[in-house]
């Protein structure tokens, strides 16, 4: 059971990620036609609708992770 919880809050901080990076690119494409900043939203509900994720050596996550052990390595 503590997999399925931690898979789900996994899900959630994607999307949550994913929702900053929408409003950041929103702000920035103010003048834009209004289509083209609806279109923005389609990563935020793939992520919130379908429970499958795509593994890659790139990410955010994955960013993060190898900055930590940069940090442990040099403390």
């Amino acid at each position: 059971m503590s997999g399925f919880v931690e898979q789900l809050f996994k899900m959630s901080l994607t999307a949550a990620i994913v929702i900053v990076v929408v409003l950041l690119i929103r702000f920035l494409m103010r003048k834009f036609p209004k289509k083209y900043l609806y279109l923005l939203w389609i990563p935020v509900w793939f992520r919130l609708i379908c429970p499958v994720s795509f593994e890659s050596k790139f990410g955010i996550f994955n960013l993060t992770h190898a900055a930590g052990k940069a940090a442990q390595v040099h403390d």
